[in-house]
Order: structure tokens, then sequence, then C-alpha cells
């Protein structure tokens, strides 16, 4: 696989070529941002990205910045390797649309296994973008899962573009919150927009969530709903589908917590890891799919 990397200082490009080309992949070396987002504008231009913060002209934040906003396609995995250490950093990284994040001096070993991980996230990705046409049904060409609105906190940005992608990729329609929601509306009104207009909420649940107050009122929000369309008969009744990234949901007394405890919440804990993050999107998309068939099913 190609590799793009975006350093100023001439040590740390050498050894990153050094390294890279002894692990097998094939390097694209830039100097700064602006020459890495030239390349980036390639029709073959590298899909895993490593990133130095700091470099002259556009810096590794702005040009992450500068990717995620231009929704380019295919993917692209973006690790940004800096030697910034706060948290604040790392937050900062993460919602400007980074993958990961490494600190320099980094440990090679460390950086190997990272960029593994992000090979298999792309050829993940790749698979399902190679099957796609097969995701809608033959006749019609309609979708065969049912529309959703993604609610995340945008620190979990990380997560959310890679399965925002994949679902995507799937053929689910998605409502994607920080693209989309208007800022300043209000949050019963976006809601009950949002289920006119689409069928599920995936909320996504993490520490960066379930302590924060919409969290709460949008599980309140869809339970009631599900309630009266349980009452009418519905047999699509369920709309909420709850994800996790973390145990944070346990810990969490309210009532609206304990009753997302009690329905089947999506495991994505181990999400950087192929295997697992495949097992729980499959079962996701499995339950999406039986809503669907739901829903088709009453129909008269």
């Amino acid at each position: 696989m190609k590799v793009l990397v975006a350093d100023d200082n001439p040590v740390f490009q050498s050894m990153l070529r050094t390294l890279l080309t002894k692990w097998g992949y094939e390097v694209a070396m830039c100097a700064d941002g602006n020459e890495a987002w030239a390349v980036i504008q390639s029709t073959d231009a590298p899909r895993l990205l490593v990133l130095d913060w700091m470099m002259p002209g556009l810096d590794g934040i702005e040009l992450c910045r500068r990717i995620r906003a231009a929704n380019r396609e295919p993917y692209l995995y973006i690790i940004m390797l800096t030697a910034r250490v706060e948290s604040v950093d790392l937050v900062e990284a993460m919602e400007a649309g980074c993958d990961d994040y490494i600190t320099k001096p980094f440990n090679a070993h460390e950086l190997r296994v990272r960029l593994r991980a992000g090979c298999r996230i792309l050829d993940v990705i790749e698979e399902r973008e190679a099957l796609s046409d097969a995701l809608y049904a033959p006749s019609s060409r309609e979708y065969i899962y049912p529309s959703c609105f993604l609610s995340h906190s945008t620190r979990d940005s990380g997560f959310v573009q890679v399965f925002f992608s994949m679902l995507d990729t799937e053929g689910v329609s998605c409502w994607y919150a920080p693209q989309d929601l208007r800022i300043g509306s209000d949050l019963r009104e976006t809601l009950d927009e949002v289920i006119r207009e689409k069928d599920k909420l995936l909320l996504v649940l993490s520490e960066h969530s379930v302590r924060s107050a919409w969290v709460g009122r949008e599980v309140e929000r869809a339970l009631d709903v599900e309630h009266t369309r349980r009452s009418s008969g519905r047999a699509d009744w369920r709309i909420l589908f709850p994800i996790r990234l973390d145990d944070c949901i346990f810990e969490i007394e309210a009532g609206w917590a304990l009753d997302v405890r009690r329905r089947h919440i999506g495991d994505f804990r181990n999400w950087r890891d192929a295997d697992s993050y495949q097992e729980a999107f499959q079962r996701l998309l499995r339950d999406l799919k039986a809503e669907k068939e739901k829903r088709s099913s009453s129909r008269p």
C-alpha cells in the first residue's frame, strides 16, 4: 500500500522512509501540508496518510480539516504524528478528523501496528464499496435498510467518520448530525423532524456523550415515539439503536440509561480491530434490515 508522509523535519523524513520501505510500503514523501494537499488531489493518491502537526504553510491539523471538508472518496485514513502530547491536542486532532494519534519520539513497533490497523480499516471499506451494488433491491433499486439519523459527540468523530462511510457504502441512507444539524435549533423540534424523515436513531454512546443532557433528551423522546408506535400496532415500532464505544453507559444511573441497557447495545469498543468491528457492524446491519422487512410486511 502507498503511504503519504508529510513532515518538514529531514531527520524524521529519512527515518520514516526507511521504516516504511522496510515494512513493504510505497512512500510518497512531502515536506509540508501544501505539497501533501497537491498529492492528495491526484487520481492515484495514497489512502493512508501520516501527517506531522507543525509544518510551514498548511499544518497537519488544517490539512486534516481540509480533507474531511472535501468529503473525499475513497476514504483517507489519517494518522497524526506529533510532538504535542497534551490531551487537549489529541482532542483537537480527533475533532479535526484524524483517525489515530501517535506522539514523538515514537516507538517503531507501535507505528507499525497502527499502520496495519489503518490498512485493515481501508481494506474493509474497499470491500464494501466493491459490493455496494448488491445491497440494493435489484428490481426497484430501493434501499433494503431503513434510513437513519446518526447522533454523536464531535469528540468521537474518528469512529463516526469511518462508521458513516461504511453505512453509506452499504446503502444505508444516513443523516450525519455534526454536518447537518442546524445550529441553535430546538432539540425536540429537530428530533421530531428526524423521526418524520428518517426511520431510526443511531446513538453513539461514549464517555464524551453519556453525561451530556442532550443524550438523555434524545433517548427519552425516541422512547416516547416508540411507545406511541407500538401502541398503534406498528411492527416496526423500534427507533432507537444505541451503539457504545466504551462502558460508560453502565455507570449512568438516570432512568433513560436504564431503559437503554434493557435492549441490545451495539458493541464497538474494539472498533479499531477489523474483525471486532465487522462482527458488530454486521449485527447492526442485520437488525436494521429486519426492521425494514417488518415495515414492508406490515403495508397493505
